[in-house]
């Protein structure tokens, strides 16, 4: 086999090579200016051409790596800009048919979360609702996807029949206190420029000025189970607000949620017709960035 014999190969480059029993060019790199230029190279193992003096050979050997690790560094700058603009084409929504939006699509919030508190009618086309009216408080989320055309909504409401017709020794039990969760899986996004005005309630004052509609079949628990009512029920969602106008004002672009159990409806049995009012708390994009669409604008 032979002694391992090695050679300096000069101060500049502060490197030394060995030759192994078994034909083999071992480097070591110092702190200098190679190990600079390939920083991910600590240990790097040479096939040597011949036993002897090989220092020709691990030049000529580094050279090679050297052009290897060039085009290795071309192959990741490139692969880097591609999915950089594919990033870029999804965030402007190219890749699919184009459409007019209720909002700017670069900026459009994809999650919306906030509160509602309301009370449900005392009746239902004359037939009275037993227990009503009810407080109705709870949270809700409503996803969109990426291209805003579908929607994910859920809701946890708790529910009992309000103060105003509990009658003295006003007894708890007599509140009939019980929770409701509201799932739409599939629902569908209108988001055209006059879609809410046609399928949203108009009783604001002041009025609001703009917004996006959700349609869908949702299912409704009652303490946890099957609604004794039934399932499913068509509903419509609302997400509305305004928009800044003159200097010192303020407005918030998405504020109003709404959610209305359509006529026929197993639900409205219990809910009633009219909307169920809330608010938009936060909203936040694609990903995960707070959108400002939820917060007060100041012209």
């Amino acid at each position: 086999m032979g002694e391992r014999a090695c050679v300096d190969t000069g101060r500049d480059m502060a490197t030394t090579f060995c030759l192994g029993p078994f034909r083999r060019v071992v480097a070591r790199h110092a702190s200098n200016r190679l190990l600079r230029r390939d920083w991910w190279v600590s240990r790097v193992e040479f096939q040597s051409a011949e036993m002897g003096d090989s220092r020709h050979g691990f030049n000529r050997q580094l050279r090679e790596l050297s052009m290897k690790n060039n085009k290795s560094s071309q192959k990741v700058r490139n692969t880097t800009v591609l999915v950089s603009s594919i990033v870029a084409l999804l965030a402007m929504g190219v890749g699919g048919p184009s459409r007019a939006l209720a909002w700017g699509y670069s900026q459009a919030p994809t999650h919306f979360s906030g509160l509602l508190n309301d009370y449900t009618p005392t009746t239902v086309n004359g037939t009275a609702i037993k227990g009503a009216p009810y407080e109705m408080h709870g949270v809700w989320t409503l996803d969109l996807n990426q291209r805003s055309t579908a929607a994910t909504f859920s809701a946890a409401i708790s529910m009992q029949t309000s103060e105003v017709v509990n009658a003295p020794p006003y007894d708890p039990a007599a509140l009939h206190a019980h929770t409701h969760h509201i799932s739409v899986a599939n629902g569908v996004v209108h988001n055209g420029p006059t879609d809410w005005m046609d399928m949203c309630p108009t009783a604001f004052s002041p009025p609001v000025a703009g917004g996006f509609v959700v349609t869908g079949s949702a299912y409704v628990t009652g303490n946890g189970v099957n609604a004794p009512f039934g399932n499913p029920s068509t509903v419509t969602i609302c997400i509305l607000g305004g928009t800044t106008g003159a200097p010192d004002t303020a407005s918030v672009k998405f504020a109003n949620f709404t959610l209305t159990f359509a006529a026929g409806s197993p639900a409205t049995n219990h809910f009633g017709l009219l909307p169920i009012h809330g608010v938009v708390a936060e909203c936040n994009g694609l990903w995960g960035d707070q959108s400002r669409s939820c917060n007060v604008a100041v012209q």
